[in-house]
């Protein structure tokens, strides 16, 4: 048996016999510290600190990093200087992201902007997909400008129907009708997105739930998108309200500048006609099942609070489905959506009832016990809807000013009803379906016009121009009525969203107003007991302030921009003093990858206290330094001592990025079933030696584990129910997978001691 002597820096191990030593400690090396150091911390000499300069100069290079960024490219002459300032953000975010929402107010140029990048694309001309209200304004703004585009409708993509050619960018108007993913027209559109920018534009993105702003920017970005800022899911971060402030990437919305009206709000609050009849109502059994019969009665309620008419169109409505379901039990069928459809099938009387039944089986059976009470309602609604009620008549008394109105209902109706109890003979009207004024019937096209400044002021046929405007939600979206100087909301929305878009018609730019009027018809008390509907406008309107959103959600992201719009001039980046009655530091820093900015950060700290990032600090002290005394810049003891202490803040920072993308996204169902058959398919692959087979396979795994757009996650679900032949034919023409991102490093911009005075 053989035996090995050796020994380490002089030290004899003694013999080891061939094997394993049950003693290895005993000629294992050691290695004997002769003076113990603590490692240097490396993160504070990679932020090194430019020269001594002027406080406000420093200042002002801080407060650029919390800007979004622009795109260096100049403006069609036709945009006015705060338009062309929201066209290069948006082009930069556009170009970079791949999507980007502009959320700018109602009737504050957004088609212009819109119009403004598509003209910056150059190659096939883009798509613009409107709603079919917009399609004429839409076409005609753009040849107006020389701007080659295609105008599609969300109806055709409802039917299935995507816009020809291959555009570079596509602009989705009104993108709020593109928040429930599992609609038609939303599926159609986002797989044909795949490789193409998007430009999203609502005024009102937010409508009854945060993931509605979600699905809207996932039609153009990846899961990951915020992986930087350490969110590791876009969705997941919906889901938990944990939407980091970096969202502002994606997301802009800009104060308006150039000049629109002010509103001046007023709310009414009327008996209802419908109130006699209000405990019937309550009588009324309607279901079996509680939650069918919360819904039928919140409809009939919004008729009742609407006016007779609209509740005897409703009455007479459910009072036929009631029927239908007495003829399908009577058939031998229950009465659920499925089975009375085939009795009715496609009649034109489409009951919007409907949507309110189970899809299966009858545990949402109606109450045929109400048929004789509901004989007796609509007799008395009937005599009800013969006269004016308390509630139109306000509305007579109101437009009795000649002030240009737009009237707005939700029921059809409730238009009827109203050009019969107002005795303005030349009232004009528009129901979607039909539009008029008086008694004649005009193309709602020529109606909508006399609305308009550049309105004729004597229509031809008629005694003078029509001062009201009766119509429907149909108008409530896009369209230029800004002849108008006041709204009333003869009936509220279900959402504050509507409420915006509604008021957006008359308050928009090109208004020749300083003001416009904004009346609020509110429901009767006792119908609004019953019916809350101010409780829900009041919870979502709520809601887009919570991402940013709105007049009170500037302090979560948008206050960045505004402060770096307010401190502009010459920047510097480097480190100074400034007297100020509280001591402290402050400090920009940016995680940059390939020497662009990738994260912003401002830290500020009182003498003695932590590092903090809040926004009323920030503010208050990039303005102390802006406008402040200059005095002594830090010392380099002072710096090396403040940057000792901020390391563990930017580390924190670097680790957040680091650690999302390491951890992943957690793969969704459709995901994991694909990554299953992928390996498996791998592993027969590598029995085969097949290297081009296993490079392909593994293409498609990085694809599925990676973030997606909507679209792509669409493509997954498709690729994982298909047979191996297609599978393989579909992975050959997936989009390629994008280059492993550079590490992040740390830039220090700005650092400002405030010495007290």
């Amino acid at each position: 048996m053989n035996s090995t002597k050796w020994s380490v820096n002089g030290y004899n191990s003694g013999s080891r016999t061939g094997g394993c030593s049950p003693r290895w400690w005993a000629w294992a090396p050691r290695v004997v510290a002769e003076e113990l150091r603590p490692l240097v911390d490396p993160l504070p000499g990679l932020l090194a600190p430019g020269p001594a300069a002027h406080p406000a100069t420093v200042a002002r290079a801080i407060a650029a990093t919390l800007a979004p960024a622009r795109a260096s490219d100049d403006a069609p002459p036709w945009l006015d200087t705060a338009q062309a300032d929201a066209f290069r953000v948006l082009l930069h975010a556009v170009r970079y992201h791949g999507a980007v929402l502009c959320a700018d107010p109602v009737g504050s140029g957004k088609t212009y902007l819109a119009l403004a990048m598509a003209q910056a694309f150059a190659g096939e001309a883009a798509v613009c997909i409107v709603p079919p209200a917009l399609i004429s304004q839409w076409r005609d703004t753009a040849r107006r400008l020389g701007i080659p585009v295609t105008v599609w409708s969300h109806a055709q993509l409802s039917r299935g129907r995507l816009p020809p050619g291959d555009p570079a960018l596509v602009v989705v108007d009104e993108s709020h009708h593109f928040r429930h993913p599992g609609i038609r027209r939303y599926r159609t559109l986002a797989p044909w997105l795949i490789g193409r920018r998007v430009l999203l534009l609502s005024a009102t993105p937010i409508v009854n739930r945060p993931s509605d702003l979600f699905h809207q920017l996932h039609l153009g970005l990846r899961d990951d998108a915020l992986v930087d800022d350490g969110a590791i899911s876009l969705r997941a971060a919906f889901d938990h309200d944990s939407v980091p402030p970096a969202l502002g990437r994606f997301v802009l919305q800009r104060r308006v500048t150039a000049r629109v009206p002010r509103c001046r709000y007023r709310d009414e609050v009327v008996r209802s006609g419908s109130i006699p009849i209000l405990a019937e109502l309550d009588a009324l059994g309607l279901s079996t099942h509680p939650e069918v019969a919360a819904l039928i009665r919140a409809v009939l309620l919004h008729a009742a609070a609407s006016s007779p008419a609209a509740l005897l169109a409703t009455l007479r409505r459910y009072h036929h489905l009631l029927l239908q379901a007495q003829d399908a039990i009577a058939a031998g069928m229950m009465p659920d959506r499925r089975n009375l459809r085939r009795i009715i099938g496609s009649s034109q009387e489409q009951l919007v009832m409907w949507s309110l039944l189970p899809g299966g089986e009858a545990q949402g059976e109606l109450r045929l016990d109400d048929l004789p009470a509901l004989d007796n309602l609509i007799a008395e609604t009937r005599r009800a809807a013969d006269q004016p009620d308390p509630k139109s008549s306000r509305l007579a008394e109101i437009l009795d000013h000649h002030i240009p109105t737009l009237v707005f209902v939700t029921a059809r109706e409730t238009i009827t009803y109203l050009r019969r109890c107002l005795p303005d003979r030349w009232l004009a009207w528009c129901s979607g379906r039909r539009a008029g004024i008086g008694e004649s019937t005009m193309s709602r096209v020529d109606v909508l016009r006399w609305f308009r400044p550049d309105a004729p002021l004597h229509p031809p046929g008629l005694p003078g121009r029509p001062r009201t405007l009766l119509t429907t939600d149909v108008t409530a979206e896009g369209l230029d009525l800004q002849g108008a100087g006041r709204v009333v909301h003869y009936d509220l929305p279900w959402t504050d969203v509507r409420l915006a878009q509604r008021d957006g018609r008359a308050v928009r730019r090109g208004s020749r107003r300083a003001h416009v009027d904004v009346v609020r018809f509110l429901p009767d008390p006792a119908i609004e007991e019953r019916l809350h509907q101010l409780q829900s406008l009041t919870r979502k309107s709520a809601l887009p302030s919570r991402h940013g959103l709105g007049r009170e959600g500037r302090l979560r992201w948008r206050w960045r921009g505004e402060l770096a719009g307010a401190l502009v001039g010459p920047r510097v980046e480097g480190v100074c003093g400034v007297l100020s009655p509280r001591a402290g530091a402050m400090a920009g820093v940016v995680l940059e990858r390939d020497r662009s900015p990738a994260v912003s950060a401002v830290f500020h700290c009182d003498a003695g206290s932590p590092w903090v990032t809040d926004a009323e600090g920030i503010h208050r002290r990039l303005h102390e330094a802006a406008y402040g005394s200059p005095c002594s810049p830090p010392s380099r003891t002072e710096i090396e001592g403040l940057l000792a202490t901020l390391a563990p803040d930017i580390r924190s920072l670097l680790r957040g990025a680091s650690t999302a993308r390491i951890a992943g996204l957690a793969p969704r169902a459709a995901a994991q079933a694909l990554g299953r058959r992928l390996r498996q398919l791998a592993a027969t692959a590598a029995r085969r030696r097949d290297a081009g087979l296993l490079s392909l396979l593994e293409e498609g795994l990085k694809f599925c584990t990676r973030g997606l757009m909507a679209g792509e996650a669409m493509l997954v679900e498709s690729l994982a129910s298909c047979g191996d032949a297609d599978l393989l034919t579909q992975l050959e023409r997936l989009p390629a997978a994008p280059m492993p991102p550079s590490p992040l490093l740390p830039r220090l911009i700005g650092l400002i001691v405030f010495r007290r005075r």
